[in-house]
C-alpha cells in the first residue's frame, strides 16, 4: 500500500490525474455506453496516420517501445523494426483508444514528464533495467512487457514482483539463443538483444485482447489495497528475531 500511495502522492503533487481516474477516452466510452474498438491488422493494411503527435498529447492509450538506442548495452538492436511492425499491426493512428508511439522512446531526467508519460502508457515494451521502474506511474491493469537477454530469465523476478506491487500485468520475452547463436546458460545482462519481431507482435495482440477484460479486476484489487486500513506500513513487533 505504501508504494501505491507514494506514486499517487507524486502524481498529486504534479497536479496530474490519479492512476485510478478514467482517461478522457474511457469517460467518453462510459458515457456513450459503448466498448472500445481497436483495429488489429494481420496482413497489409492502409495506415491512417494522425498528424502532429507530440508529448503534449498524453491520452493514456499508448503502446511504447522503450529503448536505450545507441548505448551498445542492454538495448534492443532492432527496436526500429519492432516499432514499424507495431505501426503496421495497429494501423489506425487516428484511433483515440490505442495508438503506437511512432518512434523509440526513452525517459529523460524530468520526473514530471516521466510521470506524465508513464501514466499515459497502456503497454510498455522494454529491456530489463532501471527504466522499467518508471512503470510505477502506469495505471493498474496496464501491461509491462519485459525483454531479457538470453540466459537471464531469473532477472524477470524483480519486475514480475514490481508488477504485482503496482497491479500491472507482466509479460516476458527472452530469445531462444544468444548473440552469435550461443546456447550456453550464461547470463550476460549487459548484452544487446535481437528481437524476434513476429513473436512479440503476436503476443502483444493477445495481451491487448485480454487487457480490457482483466483491467477492471486489477483496478479493484489496487483500490482494495489502498483502502484496507488493516494493512500496516511497518514491520510487526519482534521482526528483528527473523533477521
Amino acid at each position: 500500500r505504501a508504494y501505491l500511495a507514494y506514486s499517487e502522492w507524486i502524481l498529486n503533487n504534479f497536479n496530474l490525474k490519479s492512476k485510478f481516474q478514467l482517461t478522457s477516452i474511457q469517460e467518453e466510452l462510459q458515457h456513450k455506453k459503448i466498448s472500445e474498438h481497436v483495429p488489429i491488422c494481420d496482413q497489409i493494411c492502409p495506415i491512417q496516420q494522425r498528424k502532429n503527435i507530440s508529448s503534449d498529447e498524453f491520452t493514456g492509450e499508448w503502446i511504447v517501445v522503450l529503448n536505450r538506442a545507441g548505448v551498445g548495452r542492454r538495448e534492443m538492436k532492432n527496436a526500429n523494426e519492432l516499432v514499424a511492425a507495431l505501426l503496421q499491426t495497429f494501423p489506425d493512428h487516428s484511433n483515440p483508444y490505442l495508438r503506437v508511439w511512432p518512434k523509440q522512446f526513452n525517459f529523460n531526467d524530468n520526473l514530471y514528464e516521466t510521470a506524465r508519460m508513464a501514466r499515459s502508457i497502456r503497454l510498455l515494451i522494454g529491456v530489463h533495467g532501471a527504466g522499467l521502474s518508471n512503470t510505477l506511474f502506469m495505471r493498474p491493469g496496464t501491461i509491462l512487457y519485459e525483454i531479457n537477454p538470453y540466459g537471464c530469465r531469473h532477472l524477470s523476478f524483480n519486475f514480475h514482483r514490481w508488477a504485482e506491487v503496482f497491479n500491472l500485468q507482466h509479460a516476458l520475452w527472452i530469445p531462444s539463443q544468444g548473440n552469435n547463436g550461443r546456447i550456453d546458460d550464461i547470463c550476460d545482462r549487459e548484452s544487446s538483444t535481437t528481437l524476434n519481431v513476429k513473436e512479440i507482435i503476436n503476443e502483444v495482440k493477445n495481451l491487448l485482447k485480454d487487457e480490457v477484460e482483466y483491467r477492471s479486476g486489477y483496478i479493484r484489487r489496487a483500490l482494495k489495497i489502498m483502502t484496507d486500513m488493516s494493512i500496516v506500513n511497518h514491520p510487526p513487533p519482534g521482526f528483528e528475531k527473523f533477521l
